[in-house]
């Protein structure tokens, strides 16, 4: 599958072609398992910033934190795979101060804010200071994953870096964070990546 592929059905409601690449790309286990843990609790944290009615946005949390929850159980069992993960506190974000940091190889890091902490080391680096940047950075790596490769290659822009091939094209920017603060999840949408 193309970036643009994997893109489209990531922003897009389909739930049978949404499906149908989890199970392609889990068939690339144990990287693809990852991916599609990294991109279920990606969607469902967009989906619930979006949401207006509380019993969805509540359903798409609760989502990601079951995502969350298997992707920490995968990352303790596959060593290496990931290599730099790992939970941070940040104080700013009240009632959601855990955060999971993953350094996705080659495309960058990714992090999750949330109310818990699961299971899991601490991190070792910092935030890296980019917003929104999550959904382009674990697309890319799917398709990495897809084609065989280990890792993306050569430089990026702030959206991660991009592969050496030279039909790819540079990514738009997804994932813009909302404003406002939804009333049973305070600050959330303000800290998710």
């Amino acid at each position: 599958m193309t970036f643009d592929d994997i893109m489209a059905v990531y922003l897009g409601s389909d739930g049978q072609r949404t499906k149908a690449m989890y199970a392609r790309l889990a068939e690339f286990a144990p990287r693809g398992s990852i991916a599609v843990k990294l991109l279920q609790a990606c969607k469902a944290s967009e989906r619930a910033k979006l949401y207006r009615g509380s019993r969805y946005r509540h359903a798409a949390y609760d989502k990601k934190d079951w995502a969350l929850a298997e992707l920490c159980r995968t990352l303790l069992s596959e060593h290496g795979i990931i290599p730099s993960w790992g939970w941070g506190f940040d104080p700013k974000a009240i009632g959601f101060e855990h955060v999971l940091y993953v350094d996705i190889p080659g495309a960058g890091q990714i992090s999750f804010h949330t109310s818990y902490r699961r299971d899991g080391h601490d991190y070792a680096g910092a935030w890296d200071g980019m917003r929104g940047t999550a959904p382009t950075r674990i697309c890319r790596w799917a398709e990495a994953i897809f084609d065989g490769r280990e890792v993306l290659t050569s430089e990026g822009d702030d959206h991660g870096p991009r592969h050496s091939r030279s039909e790819a094209s540079a990514a738009p920017r997804v994932g813009e964070e909302q404003a406002g603060t939804p009333e049973s999840t305070p600050r959330q949408e303000a800290f998710d990546i």
